[in-house]
């Protein structure tokens, strides 16, 4: 079965401190106005799986945890007038492998039948799709593949794909 080209692909990647918050603005902003397909590569799935609006997007595709490295993730506070923040940081490799998975994933997904529609976060496995949308699924090719960090809050929609030169 020939490839179908399918758009962009978006990897959604680290730690996931607050998906409530991070989570409808990375939908609003990003997966649907590109038509995207999201791939989540995250060590925070129990976070994942209490965010509506990532167990639940209609193309989250693959969902998968970053390999262990053995490297300590560094939690920082800060207070910033009577505000209290907070963030991680980790190292490069660490960063990495999340990037390393996420294009292995990419390319299954290239490889075999998608089973984007599914969800993969938590015990339960909700079908977006029907029987027969099922029965025609084909392998994805995709143009295009966005890495965003989980943590990111998106204000604003990313700038359309036809804006950005097709080289890169």
């Amino acid at each position: 079965m020939a490839p179908k080209t399918r758009g962009t692909a978006v990897c959604v990647v680290g730690l996931l401190p607050d998906p409530n918050l991070t989570a409808p603005t990375l939908v609003r902003h990003v997966l649907e106005p590109l038509h995207a397909d999201m791939f989540l590569v995250t060590q925070s799935r129990r976070a994942a799986a209490r965010s509506l609006a990532l167990a639940h997007f209609p193309r989250l595709c693959a969902v998968a945890e970053p390999p262990h490295v053995p490297l300590e993730i560094e939690e920082q506070q800060a207070t910033r007038g009577n505000v209290q923040v907070r963030w991680w940081s980790y190292g490069t490799q660490v960063f990495l492998s999340h990037h390393s998975v996420c294009l292995q994933l990419l390319e299954e997904a290239e490889r075999r039948p998608s089973s984007c529609g599914m969800s993969q976060i938590g015990s339960r496995h909700l079908s977006n799709t029907t029987s027969l949308e099922k029965s025609r699924r084909m392998p994805r090719r995709y143009d295009r593949v966005i890495f965003t960090r989980g943590d990111f809050l998106w204000l604003q929609d990313h700038p359309p794909m036809d804006m950005l030169d097709p080289r890169h």
